[in-house]
């Protein structure tokens, strides 16, 4: 009978350390979320993948990168020789003219 109150006392014991562990850990990472957002706070920003896709203007001859959450353009560059390149009707002889000046591509 001694023998299973020890025994017990021992399950009771692991058990009780297993949910230390289990307590720090949580603590723990609340801790990190909390100085995370308290630095994003400070800084009043945050890093965040944002979608984009290039908008090309073969009137101006540039491709601009635009935001797909705001509409915002976040960099303008000149378009390069490949990308000024107009589709061919293979076998036909008759150029496709651009239906938009505004054609849109991913990047």
């Amino acid at each position: 009978m001694a023998a299973q109150v020890i025994r017990q006392i021992d399950d009771v014991e692991r058990v009780k350390k297993q949910a230390a562990a289990e307590a720090k850990e949580s603590s723990d990472r609340l801790e990190s979320e909390l100085r995370r957002l308290s630095y994003i706070v400070e800084r009043e920003e945050e890093d965040r993948t944002v979608e984009c896709f290039w908008r090309f203007d073969f009137m101006k001859n540039e491709k601009n990168l635009i935001r797909e959450d705001t509409g915002e353009v976040v960099e303008t560059k000149a378009m390069t020789d490949e990308e000024r390149q107009i589709a061919l009707e293979i076998g036909d002889e008759k150029q496709q003219e651009p239906v938009n000046a505004g054609i849109q591509g991913r990047a």
